[in-house]
């Protein structure tokens, strides 16, 4: 197989795996609910979908930072403005990265960006 050929072999198998990825999400963030409301049987599904995913060639320890991310993700944007702007601003000033929380939970009601640190140095 030319260089080519196994290219778009390549993103057409990434574009599968996309699709997999996300149904493997899905399925254990679904279970992970049925866990919280203390469905005893939803242990042992949520190890069979991770056997399922590593089966698929997917990594566990990945899925569970993925999925360890999205929780943490949906607990900030549940916060009051008020302290989500004040984890903006300590973050800032820590120097951590800052996620765009609502391009990340696909939200549409995006609020007024805050000024960059270069837009807010050329205004002083």
């Amino acid at each position: 197989m030319g260089r080519k050929k196994a290219i778009k072999a390549g993103i057409a198998d990434h574009a599968y795996k996309d699709s997999e990825l996300k149904e493997f999400i899905k399925r254990i963030e679904n279970i992970d609910d049925e866990v919280a409301r203390n469905n005893a049987d939803a242990a042992s599904d949520r190890k069979q979908v991770f056997a399922d995913a590593k089966s698929a060639g997917f990594h566990g320890k990945i899925l569970r930072k993925i999925l360890t991310e999205k929780r943490r993700i949906k607990a900030e944007l549940d916060l009051p403005e008020g302290e989500r702007a004040c984890l903006s601003s300590y973050r800032a000033t820590a120097g951590v990265r800052q996620l765009d929380l609502f391009r990340v939970a696909g939200k549409k009601n995006k609020p007024a960006a805050e000024p960059s640190e270069q837009e807010e140095t050329t205004q002083h």
